[in-house]
């Protein structure tokens, strides 16, 4: 009887568990998509108490070097005539107070400016009530996917134990008997639930994930904020002398540090065409204590921080070491002891710095900031450095993330050239050669190589000027195959009276081309460079006598051979020399 109730309870359950089934349609989580904080306006308040007007200035262009950036702020006021206190409120304090400007139009002149610090305890409520929304909005929504993933587990588990209930026997009652055509049913539905659950728990947790990533990026954001915020900052006070009622517009710039760029490229090789696509970016990235939002972005080459002057040339002094002994005990010898300290002392005045030495030897003052240019050139050459001018206006905020934009793109006609190390790699590695035939100078940096639509390579590009020829490596071509082998490998004795051995390396090198046109390739090996004058080395294959456009040697003694390959082609190199050395001499270095 209990055996019959419990199969009916069992029944009545996976009918329940099928209508649930046939109901359980879950919503997707929804991801939390943050909003763009809208940008500010800037407006000249008056202080009642110093009579100081406040000017809300805004960052209206930037010019980036490589290791910090010029800050151009403008603002617009409305002033009566007469001397007029203005201050610019809130600067960062990493600028450099020698490098502040204050410039502007206006029939007024300018007649002092003075920086000072400023100290902030409080943060600013609209920046930071902006981040608590967007972290309440973040919450709410991590809330409810942890929720729909909570419930994900436990029906799973509620399933789970169903199954071990209907399939498991008491001491009272054995299992229950269902028909065959139940138990498939049973089955594909468990199964089929299962793979179901598992689905959205895996979906539902990489979601929870993202918005997990969204709310540690929101509080970094906060403690940033807060972070600099509680900084201490400058005021600068522009006094200026108004001849009448007027508008003045105003610039205020100044250098400012934690901020720089850096060059990168994407390099795309078409080996059909013969054409090389490259897109040379800057990465840019700033860590100030202020957002850049819809600015004017400039990158300059100059480099302010080495200095605009050659470091001046010290004394080189050199004298009669002194050697240092070990203390000894005592001497009466109080005389010559008190001479070879006198001496000691002499000697180690000679080797110090003067005064004067290091004023000459110390840090040069920082340049000038270059010449602002005008906003209708894409690139400018200045006397030592070149200016480039991004299109359109860029928003990069002070949390020293990398922002990549975009300096040129330009496709380059290419000569292609393989070359071969066999001795060090079996590959054949391809190059291009290209001219800048641009007026952009390509600074050192680092590629990206496709070749043929296809990820290659990573590499560095060297300094290109405007004009110049440069090479790139596009990684290895299988295309051609490079073999290097050992043929033969003889030792020797020679001599009557005194013996000597010699040693003779006779090795090939093969190439075989399965391109489809013909190709050139340079291909480079070397022999031994005998540093004693009982050692001696002899080429004997190939034979050579000066440089040719087939074969070339250097002073290192590496030889570079010189072919086109034709399709289907084999070319063997043979390469031959012996060593010879007195018997007795042991010589390392040798394979």
């Amino acid at each position: 009887m209990k055996g019959y109730i419990k199969l009916i309870c069992g029944i009545a359950v996976f009918s329940l568990l099928t209508a649930v089934q046939a109901q359980n349609v879950k919503p997707k989580a929804k991801i939390y998509n943050p909003a763009k904080p809208a940008a500010g306006t800037g407006a000249g308040i008056i202080n009642e108490n110093s009579g100081e007007i406040t000017v809300d200035s805004k960052i209206d262009k930037i010019t980036v070097y490589s290791d910090r950036a010029m800050i151009t702020r403008t603002a617009s006021v409305e002033l009566n005539a007469g001397e007029q206190s203005l201050l610019f409120h809130n600067i960062p304090y990493e600028i450099d107070v020698n490098s502040v400007r204050v410039q502007g139009s206006g029939d007024a002149v300018l007649k002092d400016i003075q920086i000072k610090t400023a100290y902030f305890s409080e943060v600013q409520g609209e920046a930071v009530k902006k981040l608590f929304d967007r972290k309440k909005a973040i919450e709410d929504s991590l809330k409810e996917i942890t929720d729909k993933l909570n419930e994900a587990k436990n029906e799973k588990k509620f399933i789970e134990a169903i199954s071990v209930k209907l399939t498991s026997s008491s001491e009272k009652s054995g299992p229950v008997e269902l028909s065959p055509d139940k138990w498939e049913k049973m089955v594909r539905f468990y199964r089929t639930r299962q793979e179901a659950l598992n689905k959205e728990i895996r979906e539902t947790g990489r979601a929870r994930q993202q918005v997990q990533n969204q709310l540690n990026q929101v509080n970094n954001e906060i403690a940033h904020l807060q972070n600099r915020q509680n900084k201490s900052k400058y005021d600068i006070h522009a006094l200026v002398q108004m001849k009448k009622r007027g508008k003045l517009k105003l610039n205020l710039s100044y250098l400012i540090y934690n901020t720089g760029w850096r060059p990168a490229y994407d390099m795309r090789v078409s080996t059909e065409e013969h054409k090389l696509n490259i897109a040379y970016n800057a990465v840019v990235r700033q860590n100030t204590a202020e957002d850049w939002d819809n600015v004017s972005l400039e990158l300059s080459t100059a480099r302010p921080g080495v200095g605009g002057q050659h470091p001046e040339l010290t004394p080189w002094r050199i004298s009669r070491f002194i050697p240092v002994y070990p203390k000894a005990a005592p001497s009466r010898d109080y005389e010559g002891s008190e001479m070879r300290k006198k001496e000691a002392m002499s000697q180690m005045m000679n080797v110090m710095p003067s005064e004067k030495d290091e004023a000459s030897a110390a840090e040069p003052e920082e340049a000038p900031a270059p010449a602002i240019v005008s906003e209708n050139a894409g690139v400018s050459s200045q006397t030592t450095s070149v200016v480039f001018q991004i299109p359109g206006r860029h928003s990069i905020p002070g949390n020293n993330e990398e922002h990549k934009v975009t300096i040129m793109l330009k496709e380059f006609d290419v000569n292609f050239r393989y070359s071969a190390v066999p001795k060090l790699t079996p590959y054949a590695y391809l190059k291009a050669r290209a001219v800048n035939q641009t007026e952009y100078p390509m600074l050192p940096g680092n590629t990206n190589i496709f070749l043929d639509n296809n990820f290659v390579a990573n590499a560095r590009l060297q300094n290109v000027a405007p004009g110049e020829e440069f090479w790139t490596f596009l990684g290895i071509d299988e295309g051609i195959k490079v073999e290097h082998k050992l043929l033969k490998k003889d030792v020797s004795a020679e001599g009557v009276f005194s013996k000597i051995n010699k040693v003779t390396y006779d090795y090939l090198i093969q190439l075989t081309s399965n391109k489809k046109h013909e190709e050139e390739i340079v291909v480079w090996d070397q022999i031994p460079i005998a540093e004693s004058q009982d050692i001696k080395v002899e080429l004997l294959e190939p034979q050579y006598q000066k440089d040719s456009g087939r074969l070339k040697k250097n002073e290192l003694e590496y030889l570079e051979w010189m072919y086109k390959i034709k399709p289907g082609e084999k070319i063997k190199i043979q390469l031959k020399f012996s060593v010879t050395h007195p018997e007795n001499m042991k010589v390392t270095g040798l394979e």
